[in-house]
């Protein structure tokens, strides 16, 4: 929230809660100083929110006076997360300035929210990833670098020591080291794994029927 000027007798700044508080109102601080055009005063207010009940944070300058409104600082001491409004109030004509949603054990002030911790919060928004995102993700950031199926396949070939055939041993998943080419998958009658073998299947074995993963 940036700097907000109070320029008239019947503005002033209001706070009020979009739901009554679990079992705790919110507390608020605010700063500000008064502008007589001779000299500079300077003020502050301090109360608790009261559910979904106006209050006043700022009220209005007295006389010629023009309030800057320095800083609002709300603490959601609550045992569930608020949300507040921060409104500026013309003669009972509302705009609302602020909508957040504090958490417990949050502080809102005019640089930002802050989390129980004191660190700034940040919020990020969902993203398209159709049309929101450009370029292609790496291999080592969980990507395939590529930007079609074919060459993402390629990509994530397996190595020239480790087949794309994976078995169970009785104890493990285990990939099946990579055949020559002419090669079959056969399973010698009594054997416990898989083997490469030739392209014709010999006598006591049978073809394997596994899994192909193209990764």
């Amino acid at each position: 929230m940036k700097t907000l000027i109070l320029d008239g007798t019947s503005i002033s700044i209001k706070l009020a809660m979009s739901a009554a508080a679990a079992t705790t109102n919110p507390t608020f601080v605010t700063n500000y100083a008064d502008n007589s055009g001779t000299g500079i005063t300077e003020g502050a207010t301090d109360g608790i929110l009261n559910g979904t009940t106006d209050v006043t944070a700022v009220p209005a300058p007295s006389g010629s006076n023009r309030r800057i409104v320095k800083d609002i600082t709300i603490f959601n001491g609550d045992t569930a997360a608020v949300t507040i409004l921060i409104k500026y109030d013309n003669a009972a004509t509302q705009r609302t300035l602020v909508k957040v949603t504090l958490a417990v054990g949050d502080t809102y002030t005019a640089d930002g929210t802050f989390d129980s911790n004191g660190n700034l919060k940040s919020i990020i928004g969902s993203v398209n990833l159709t049309t929101g995102v450009t370029g292609t993700l790496p291999i080592a950031n969980g990507g395939t670098g590529q930007t079609t199926a074919t060459a993402a396949f390629d990509a994530l070939a397996p190595t020239t020591t480790q087949g794309d055939i994976i078995y169970y041993n009785g104890t493990d998943n285990v990939r099946l080291a990579k055949g020559t080419a002419g090669q079959a998958l056969v399973i010698n009658s009594g054997a416990t794994a898989p083997e490469w073998g030739s392209a014709g299947v010999s006598t006591g074995k049978s073809i394997a029927m596994a899994m192909i993963f193209g990764f």
